[in-house]
């Protein structure tokens, strides 16, 4: 539909519905271009067009204008004397006039929001733009297109007529040149404002009709009426990018205040679906991490909304489980016991879980789980690994690096690989053994292969706790007379310093094959932590008891009265004790020490055994009864770490220095910190092995799928960190 409107405005006529699309310009004309007659041009009129425009001859002082509205097409004739300009605009975005509205400071149009034009001028197609920003003041943006397919533009917050000069000064290189802005943005077209008021008209009677949101009362109401501002506010969002200028930007979400309660809406449709999964294995990866429970993450959901539902973190554990499970197979199998009742007594007896609990925890082990375990491929799991290993520009391995895998264990319910709830024994560890030995024998006589087809030398290296060796290696435990793991030393003899222990195998103290077969003794490393520990736990015993043993011996000395107790027993044996704990501490500093030579081990190997020998000083005495030496502990106090303390360890630090290994990372200290962490978040009274009572996994089948999460999160990098920026806006708004 076409038609004209004369300025001013004499009749309203009624405006066709809104459409879009689009048309082709032609060069806007002016009077250099073409013979004015006498009756003015129709739609119809024939003009020839030359190359030149003077732009300068653009004014905004016309006396008459005619439009023809063809929306979103608007053509118009203005004219200056008795020249006509011709004029041709393509209406992007019609715009509304908001509340605030300003207006031009000369001809006083209403200047409106959202609008957007293009116009084809200078031989360019020029886009106009109008928003109005968050503190009432007007952007007016011009956007144009070179030859040589470059984009610029030019801004301004003062008038429509400023971004026009811009513009023309920008395209010109010369200053003072002048267009006017009400015509480079079609300000004055009065059919625009006509639809504009219509629109207002339409808009203001459809929300007549709508009712308040806090009249509506159903659910189902609120929520379409909340997903229709969604829209109507994502849909403009574009358009106000676009206006300031952003680029690679989205709506994610919004989050209103209504009536003091919190309503967030997601723009799922427009998220990126993997980003969203990456997100919640991140939140995941933090709950594993540190031990956050289910119904733990569920109260902190309940306090915190913007936190992702805990329905959500459950399906995308699962589906991390079925994953992971694929490429490390998870198996269960069951310890025959003649008397779980007794062995699940004899579970929380024997290892002391209590202690590893917090105040308000409670150990919970379900009964007729006792003998159940799982067992977990590490074959899969070095296959799963490789890639990780040996990517990047400093990769772990190499091609033809030997693979060194330490093997451990501890008495408690939880590992790695094989894991299960029951008693440390022989037998017990014998059938646990059986599970994992066919592919620790392949691994070790045969290696393996990658995905790449690359394969892989595996060599086992194995440390433990005193009592775990021993079981494994079938030998005596350390009370017994050939106790030790790696010699044939009688007990009775472990404090003599002049003898000379080797590393070889202890066949009187044999008592039962090994269940690692393969394994020399070479390969059996000392614990570094329980020996720390077990001979800090002889120090502080024989102290205790030195202070027990005649507590009112102090107050016998005479020499200084107002000493106190602890310098009562410096003055007795202190300095003595005192040297022997600071020399212990020098020692085990060598220990874990990474920067050793063939010097300081055979040095070590020197103190080590000085060391011993003064832990064990022997009272001497003249034949007068006078004594020359003054006794420190009983050589019996000499225990079986103090034993490889002196003989093993020097020898230990010397082969793992050849081969570039080092003692201190032959420690358990990871396995107890893990058993802290499994006991606590496993075997507390707020356990993960809950759910619904037919589906409900065994605790050690759980801690194998928490171990192939760990694994999951490492190879796929899994970001632990999000940053967001928040920026407060005041809402008080500069006129």
């Amino acid at each position: 539909m076409s038609y004209f409107i004369p300025s001013p405005l004499s009749n309203r006529t009624s405006v066709p519905s809104l459409q879009t699309s689009q048309f082709t310009f032609k060069t806007p004309l002016n009077s250099n271009n073409y013979a004015v007659s006498n009756t003015r041009s129709s739609k119809k009129s024939k003009v020839s067009i030359q190359k030149e425009i003077n732009i300068t001859d653009l004014e905004e002082n016309n006396t008459e204008k005619f439009e023809e509205d063809n929306y979103p097409k608007v053509n118009v004739t203005r004219y200056k004397g008795k020249r006509a300009y011709y004029y041709q605009y393509n209406i992007l975005d019609l715009g509304s006039y908001p509340t605030n509205v300003r207006r031009t400071q000369r001809s006083r149009y209403r200047i409106p929001n959202g609008y957007w034009v293009q116009v084809y001028i200078y031989e360019r197609d020029v886009v106009c733009s109008i928003n109005y920003e968050y503190n009432g003041k007007v952007t007016f943006h011009v956007t144009w297109e070179e030859k040589n397919g470059k984009k610029y533009y030019v801004n301004s917050l003062k008038s429509a007529s400023d971004a026009a000069k811009q513009f023309v000064e920008k395209i010109t290189n010369t200053k003072g040149s002048t267009l006017s802005g009400i015509i480079l943005f079609g300000l004055d077209l009065t059919c625009l404002e006509l639809r504009r008021e219509n629109k207002e008209n339409l808009v203001s009677e459809i929300n007549s009709r709508k009712k308040p949101f806090s009249n509506l009362k159903s659910n189902s109401q609120k929520n379409k009426r909340l997903k229709n501002l969604a829209s109507d506010i994502y849909s403009n969002s574009k358009d106000l990018f676009n206006s300031h200028n952003f680029s690679n930007i989205s709506l994610d979400s919004l989050r209103f205040n209504i009536q003091d309660q919190f309503i967030k809406i997601n723009f799922s449709n427009f998220n990126n679906e993997l980003k969203s999964d990456i997100y919640l294995d991140s939140i995941l990866c933090a709950c594993d991490e540190s031990l956050i429970s289910r119904n733990g993450y569920r109260q902190l959901a309940a306090v915190q909304p913007s936190l992702e539902r805990e329905y959500r973190i459950a399906a995308q554990k699962k589906k991390i489980n079925k994953i992971m499970e694929n490429k490390i197979p998870i198996k269960n199998f069951h310890i025959n016991s003649t008397n779980s009742t007794n062995e699940f007594s004899t579970i929380l007896k024997e290892n002391n879980l209590n202690t590893f609990l917090d105040e308000n925890e409670e150990v919970f082990i379900n009964s007729d789980q006792i003998g159940n375990g799982s067992v977990r491929s590490l074959i899969g799991l070095l296959i799963t690994l490789i890639p990780d290993l040996t990517e990047g520009d400093n990769p772990i391995l190499q091609n033809n690096d030997i693979i060194k895998i330490k093997l451990g264990g501890d008495g408690r319910q939880v590992g790695r690989i094989c894991l299960y709830p029951g008693t440390e024994n022989h037998e017990s560890l014998t059938i646990a053994h059986k599970q994992i030995i066919e592919e620790l024998t392949i691994l070790h006589n045969n290696g393996f292969k990658d995905n790449n087809n690359i394969h892989w030398k595996v060599e086992f290296w194995f440390t433990a706790d005193w009592k775990y060796m021993a079981l494994i290696l079938g030998i005596n435990g350390p009370t017994s007379n050939y106790f030790c793991l790696w010699c044939e030393c009688h007990k009775n003899e472990r404090w003599d310093m002049n003898k000379n222990w080797l590393n070889v195998k202890n066949t009187k103290g044999k008592i039962r094959t090994s269940l690692l077969p393969f394994l020399t003794i070479k390969y059996c490393v000392p614990d570094e932590l329980h020996l720390m520990l077990r001979i800090v736990d002889v120090l502080l015993e024989l102290f205790f008891m030195e202070l027990m043993r005649d507590p009112l011996a102090f107050d016998k000395i005479q020499l200084h009265e107002t000493m106190s107790t602890r310098e009562k027993i410096e003055f007795k044996i202190g300095k003595d004790i005192e040297k022997l704990w600071r020399d212990f501490y020098n020692l085990y500093c060598t220990i874990k020490s990474v920067n050793l030579t063939t010097e300081s081990i055979a040095q070590f190997s020197y103190d080590a055994r000085r060391w011993v020998q003064e832990f064990a000083r022997p009272l001497k005495k003249m034949t007068n009864g006078q004594i020359i030496q003054e006794g420190l502990y009983q050589r019996t106090d000499v225990s079986p770490y103090m034993h490889v303390f002196a003989f093993h360890v020097p020898l230990f630090m010397r082969e793992l220095h050849q081969q570039n290994l080092y003692l201190k990372w032959f420690t358990t200290s990871s396995v107890e910190k893990k058993n802290h962490e499994h006991v606590r978040l496993f075997f507390g009274r707020t356990t993960m092995d809950g759910g619904i009572e037919k589906n409900k996994q065994s605790a050690t089948y759980q801690i194998c799928n928490f171990e192939n999460r760990q694994i999951y999160f490492r190879i796929n990098k899994t970001p632990t960190t999000y940053s967001e920026k928040v920026l407060t806006i005041s809402d008080k708004v500069d006129n």
